[in-house]
């Protein structure tokens, strides 16, 4: 569970703190009219972080994330995209975490030129030239992303079948008006998968691999909601997937975002949950 912080200042002082001490089957969607229940939203925020196994540096940053998701708890979602030359296997690799979605999706948020990178809700901060970020921006630019109003409320629910298929079901609910086209991407991602990777001290053959991006159920630019969202306007969509033989269900999570892709590809809001 991550700490609850009741004051942005206060958040961002315990962050300091904190760093300063670490050396597919779809049904179609269901369109609703403003919601009566007076629902809110968390904002929540979503790294996509780029490594490969080859990647000597890449271990690191995980650490970092994993380190950041202990002071976010849920509110932080990271999703570990296997993509580009450092994504190659090993001889003793069991798992292959380069897929054509893997490659297909850092086509779409841009190619790192060093590592460890991430995107942070796939935005381009004030002052970037790019939404790829280096390790050393990172708290910075999720803590900004934390502070955010939240603009749509984000939830999903899943089940499990003994035959090994998952259902998704994704509810969204407007909080302010938006004047832009809405999409929404679904991702399965599995924690906890041990393989080889490299890491400074040589290749570690049983290595720990977090939050793996493993299938995307959407389109990968998104699957196109609205054209524009009223406060209380309330959205549903469900996916059906099965569940490979060689994933541990226990470890899948499903991660829903909904974003744009006019041009800009920011996630307003990210949700994430275990299948089982």
């Amino acid at each position: 569970m991550g700490l609850d912080f009741t004051t942005a200042g206060f958040k961002y002082l315990a962050l300091l703190l904190f760093l300063g001490s670490l050396a597919c089957t779809e049904i179609p969607p269901v369109i609703g009219g403003p919601d009566s229940s007076g629902q809110t939203g968390e904002q929540r925020v979503l790294v996509e972080e780029f490594t490969g196994v080859y990647c000597v540096n890449c271990p690191g940053g995980s650490a970092f994330l994993q380190q950041l998701q202990e002071v976010y708890g849920d509110r932080l979602v990271i999703v570990s995209i296997h993509a580009g030359f450092f994504a190659r296997q090993y001889p003793e690799s069991q798992h292959q975490f380069k897929t054509d979605e893997t490659e297909a999706l850092q086509n779409l948020l841009g190619t790192p030129v060093a590592y460890p990178s991430a995107t942070v809700n796939r935005t381009v901060f004030s002052g970037q030239n790019s939404r790829i970020l280096g390790q050393a921006d990172w708290a910075s630019s999720i803590q900004s992303s934390a502070d955010q109003e939240p603009q749509i409320a984000l939830d999903l629910e899943t089940g499990l079948a003994a035959n090994g298929q998952v259902t998704i079901d994704v509810q969204m609910a407007g909080l302010v008006q938006i004047d832009y086209p809405l999409f929404l991407s679904v991702l399965l991602t599995e924690d906890n998968i041990t393989d080889p990777q490299n890491t400074l001290s040589g290749v570690e053959l049983n290595y720990t691999h977090h939050h793996v991006l493993r299938k995307i159920l959407t389109p990968v630019s998104g699957e196109s909601l609205v054209s524009s969202l009223s406060i209380g306007q309330r959205l549903s969509k469900s996916y059906q997937y099965t569940i490979p033989d060689n994933w541990n269900p226990d470890q899948v999570h499903a991660v829903a975002l909904v974003h744009r892709n006019d041009g800009q590809l920011d996630v307003l809001n990210v949700v994430e949950k275990k299948v089982k």
